[in-house]
């Protein structure tokens, strides 16, 4: 696989070769989603992430009775950063018809969201120099309504984005000053849209109200 290739999607369980080049493909830089869209191959596609990211996960399926939603959103990773403002952040809309359930989830595994059941809904590790992501449902109509809600783009733009590796946002209280220093003249952009100028730390007053800046 070239490091051209900005993301590749994997929907089944991979050959011991493929899984190879697969990791190798990830150690290098590159980025992989594993979506578990069947539940009668979830058994095979763990085996294949376990064998790209060293881990020893176990998936079931779980009861769900009606439908599930995710809970526990993490709007500070990269993945849903820009949904944190709060008009919208609200994924209560989208329902999950089914979902597998995943265990076995070490420390060195980031969970992003989480079902109302608890389960892991979006899971991401660091492999060597790239990142795995993990989606415990497919978006296939039987599966859920993620592909019919507007958070769906955002989101899988930003499995492409390379850029989204890093945590860089930060939360903060109305009516403080931000942290950071300032490196030479600069902007920011507040919540309403205005531009302010940035050159000393008490230029970065949070006083325009709740958002993102």
């Amino acid at each position: 696989l070239s490091q051209t290739v900005p993301l590749v999607v994997v929907s089944e369980t991979l050959s011991a070769e493929a899984a190879a080049r697969v990791k190798a493909y990830v150690e290098s830089g590159g980025r992989a989603l594993f979506v578990f869209g069947d539940e009668r191959d979830a058994e095979g596609m763990a085996k294949s992430i376990d064998e790209i990211s060293g881990s020893a996960l176990a998936v079931s399926e779980p009861k769900v009775n009606d439908y599930a939603m995710l809970s526990k959103i993490d709007f500070a990773h990269p993945l849903f950063r820009p949904m944190s403002d709060p008009q919208f952040n609200d994924f209560s809309k989208i329902r999950f018809w089914a979902h597998r359930s995943i265990s076995g989830v070490g420390k060195d595994w980031n969970v992003a969201a989480e079902y109302d059941d608890g389960d892991p809904a979006v899971l991401e590790k660091s492999v060597g120099k790239g990142r795995l992501f993990v989606l415990a449902s497919g978006w296939q109509p039987t599966e859920s309504q993620l592909a019919l809600s507007t958070k769906f783009l955002p989101l899988m733009f930003r499995f492409f984005d390379a850029s989204a590796s890093e945590k860089s946002s930060q939360l903060f209280t109305l009516g403080r000053q931000f942290d950071f220093e300032p490196s030479g003249a600069a902007n920011i952009l507040t919540p309403s849209g205005n531009s302010l100028d940035y050159e000393q730390s008490s230029d970065g007053n949070l006083d325009e109200g709740p958002g993102v800046y």
